[in-house]
């Protein structure tokens, strides 16, 4: 982990239906345990998705949200738009094009490739959480597009 940033990967294997959800939920409830927590900043859902990604995507952050309440850890939802338009400059990104450019924008960040697009997704993430959390980092001019991306992200706390 780098600047206290915890990586991984949680995988259900064949689980599927309310068991693939519970053991999602009690992967996720260990590294919360096990790490201190300031903030989950995570990915909104894209209306794009076929009907039953979505369904299944709609549990899974439904039983995140509820453990995170119950924890009372702030989360910060990013729409897949307002991601993309913070590390590239483009909301309107799509499909393996939109996953192949914000990988290479992350790559050019880092000076290194990462593994898997996911990683570039939370990347990303990460580096717009600590926009959110810390103003000073974020460019001066308020019309800069990374700026322009944290106005539709919404903040939960309980």
């Amino acid at each position: 982990s780098e600047k206290g940033v915890v990586t991984g990967t949680i995988s259900p294997g064949k689980l599927r239906g309310a068991a693939r959800l519970c053991y999602l939920r009690d992967r996720f409830l260990s590294v919360l345990s096990a790490t201190p927590v300031d903030l989950v900043v995570y990915e909104g859902y894209s209306m794009n998705s076929k009907f039953g990604r979505l369904a299944d995507l709609g549990e899974l952050g439904g039983v995140l949200k509820v453990a995170m309440h119950d924890r009372h850890i702030p989360y910060l939802i990013v729409p897949p738009s307002n991601l993309k338009m913070f590390a590239t400059g483009n909301g309107g990104l799509r499909g393996d094009a939109g996953k192949q450019i914000m990988a290479q924008a992350a790559a050019d960040h880092l000076g290194r490739k990462l593994s898997t697009y996911d990683e570039a997704d939370a990347f990303f993430l990460m580096l717009l959480g600590e926009a959110w959390v810390f103003p000073r980092t974020r460019p001066r001019d308020r019309r800069h597009y990374r700026n322009r991306a944290l106005l539709k992200c919404e903040m939960f706390q309980r």
